[in-house]
Parts: C-alpha cells; sequence; structure tokens
C-alpha cells in the first residue's frame, strides 16, 4: 500500500512540476456533483442505490489541447437489506484532450488514476482499504462569461481494493467500488 500511494505521489508531483514551466499555463478550479449508480456485479456492490458523489478538482492547460486535473472527492451508495454503505474518497490525476467547438463549447474527454480510500460500513461491518483506481471521463462544458463555464460529465471509476471479513466469520476478498457518476460542472477560470 505504502509502494502505490508513493507511485501516485510521485506521478502527481511530476506532472505538477512539467506543467508549472509550460510556457501558457491557465488553470482553473471547478466543482463538480451529481449521481453515483455503483456497479452491478456479484462481487462488487450488487443491490446497492445509486448515491450521490462530488469533487472540487484544479486544472491546468499543459498544451493548448491538454488538461491536467488533480481531484479530490467523495461518493457513497447504500444497500438497504444488510444496510450497508459503500464509500471512497478519490484522490485522482487525469489528463483530458480538449475539443473546442467554436467560441463557446469545448469537449473533453479523458482518462486518469487516484488513489482511493474506501469504506464498507453497517451493523455487523466497518471496513476501510486504501487502493489504485483509474477513470475514464468525458464531458461538455458551455462558456457563459469570461471566466465562467457550465458543463456535465461522464466518468467510469474502477477501483478494486481487497477487503479482510475474517473477523466478521467471511473471507478475505475483494469487492469493486466503482460504478458511473454523472455530473453537473461549475468551471471557474483563472
Amino acid at each position: 500500500m505504502k509502494k502505490s500511494l508513493f507511485l501516485v505521489f510521485v506521478v502527481f508531483s511530476f506532472f505538477l512540476s512539467s506543467a508549472a514551466f509550460a510556457a501558457d499555463t491557465k488553470g482553473y478550479f471547478a466543482l463538480k456533483g451529481g449521481i453515483f449508480t455503483p456497479n452491478d456485479k456479484t462481487d462488487g456492490m450488487k443491490g446497492f442505490d445509486n448515491g450521490t458523489n462530488f469533487e472540487a478538482v484544479y486544472g491546468m492547460k499543459v498544451h493548448p489541447n491538454i488538461t491536467l486535473e488533480f481531484g479530490a472527492g467523495y461518493y457513497e451508495a447504500k444497500e438497504k437489506v444488510l444496510d450497508l454503505t459503500g464509500s471512497a474518497i478519490p484522490l485522482t490525476l487525469t489528463a483530458f484532450v480538449n475539443l473546442p467547438l467554436g467560441s463557446v463549447i469545448d469537449l473533453n474527454v479523458g482518462a486518469g488514476a487516484g488513489y482511493y480510500f474506501t469504506k464498507i460500513k453497517g451493523v455487523a461491518v466497518s471496513k476501510e482499504v486504501s487502493d489504485v483506481g483509474y477513470q475514464l471521463v468525458g464531458g461538455v462544458d458551455f462558456k457563459i462569461g469570461p471566466a465562467i463555464s457550465i458543463g456535465a460529465e461522464a466518468k467510469y471509476v474502477y477501483v478494486n481494493p481487497e477487503y479482510d471479513f475474517t473477523s466478521t466469520g467471511g473471507d478475505k476478498s475483494k469487492v469493486e467500488m466503482g460504478g458511473m457518476m454523472y455530473n453537473a460542472v461549475l468551471k471557474f477560470k483563472f
């Protein structure tokens, strides 16, 4: 686990320092929030209802059509039969390709990785495990002013940490704690 966290830190630091020296760096701060739809896999979050998610990100252009985005967020979903809550706090780095469609609309697609602090909590269980995860993102931004845009995005998250349920009579098993996120985005550029 320490090696994975160290690797994420090294990659994060490399991209941050490289981006800081980019010639035409422009940044933004964005707030994202919406619906988290957990996967429906037997070894995942089958039976969990839709939940919520939110994220705060800092992005910077490292090329006219390439953006790096550093994010921190939270998502959760609940399962009613066993009274369980599955949640995660992701720290992510995502690279985007931006495709402007005129002066008002930008399409963007991206992929990235992050470190996910996951948790399963219920009446008889409370387990926390951290692991590296991955995300694929696609979205659209609409400029509503020189420094403000609104938008929407869809994000697929895959993280598969191993939980130890032996203390509650179970086994060690991997639990896929990802799914789809559908977000509204408010972006402030500077």
